[in-house]
């Protein structure tokens, strides 16, 4: 398990996450990159357009979204911005709305950015010469709506008794599958072809905030900061872990887990959180983790540093690790 933090960032906004590669926002308007499949990798920010940076505090990068090309943020006045992962760290596309965003999408290919605000969705794409433009823009109802993309008919309608969804993983999962979460802490499993869920689970002390299923087990984070994993053939729970802040986002694979703990109090009160003082009040800010369950299919540069000290230090300190005897190469 790693954590992965930027100090000056100040607090966590958002987290997603891409083939082991991890984007962050935070308040101080930074967007961060970390590639999880190297523990030495040198983690860039993303900078602003040249020459677009005025006084005072910028806006919070509020969500954050990335694919295997492409990274795009939505921020607090209503701005967005795209970046290509392979020419460079300034914006390539920006675009603004006049209301705050409310929530992002990034197609798995390609380069096609939605956001909606308010009632509105705006769609962004760019042609096969690279020049960005308005794709669509129309304004919908707040319903969670399943339609099929080749015949553009509505399948299904999503909602029911047991209170309103909070969040929802289709793309991630098997055909004809959809796990979604809700409001009073159940985790639920649907088969598209039926009308009712296939299987239900409750371990959450509060709402479902994120989820994501295979063929065999469901991983979902609650409101209360717990990450649980479930085995959907005998309907219990394998394991959990714990953290401060609600789970934001969770992604997984078969050998990786990264897991975002993002608080929802910005400001938190009391506290002085100041690019000067990076250590104080950690424990407002937010935390990503990054666990790897194949380690010895590690190479040996991908083996986090204090574990490749020598006889040489008679000490080992990594911020919460400490090691009070000489260690050995590992």
């Amino acid at each position: 398990m790693s954590q992965l933090q930027h100090e000056v960032g100040n607090i966590l906004c958002d987290v997603h996450s891409c083939n082991g590669v991890v984007i962050a926002g935070y308040t101080s308007g930074d967007v961060k990159l970390w590639d999880t499949r190297t523990w030495d990798y040198s983690a860039p920010i993303l900078e602003p357009e040249h020459g677009s940076v005025e006084p005072g505090p910028r806006p919070h990068a509020s969500f954050v979204r990335i694919n295997s090309s492409l990274a795009a943020s939505a921020y607090e006045d209503g701005s967005v911005k795209v970046w290509s992962l392979l020419v460079g760290s300034e914006p390539i596309h920006r675009y603004q709305h006049n209301q705050k965003v409310q929530t992002m999408a990034l197609s798995t290919e390609g380069a096609t950015v939605a956001t909606a605000a308010g009632f509105q969705v705006r769609v962004e794409s760019a042609n096969d010469k690279g020049y960005w433009g308005t794709l669509a823009e129309f304004e919908i109802q707040k319903w969670i709506l399943l339609y099929n993309v080749e015949t553009g008919q509505c399948v299904t309608q999503l909602g029911g008794p047991l209170g309103d969804f909070t969040c929802l993983n289709l793309q991630e999962s098997p055909p004809n599958m959809l796990v979604a979460g809700n409001k009073v802490r159940r985790v639920m499993v649907y088969d598209l072809r039926r009308s009712e869920p296939v299987s239900s689970f409750h371990g959450h002390q509060l709402g479902v905030s994120g989820v994501q299923m295979d063929d065999w087990k469901v991983v979902s984070g609650g409101e209360e900061g717990l990450v649980c994993v479930w085995d959907q053939r005998m309907g219990s729970k394998l394991w959990e872990m714990h953290a401060r802040h609600p789970v934001r986002h969770l992604r997984f694979n078969s050998h990786s887990l990264i897991t975002a703990n993002v608080p929802n109090e910005k400001t938190p009160r009391g506290a002085s959180i100041t690019d000067d003082d990076l250590t104080a009040h950690r424990r407002h800010r937010g935390i990503i983790y990054s666990y790897e369950f194949f380690v010895d299919q590690l190479v040996a540069e991908s083996v986090l540093p204090i574990c490749r000290s020598s006889y040489n230090e008679t000490t080992g300190y990594n911020y919460n690790i400490g090691l009070v005897v000489p260690y050995d190469n590992i």
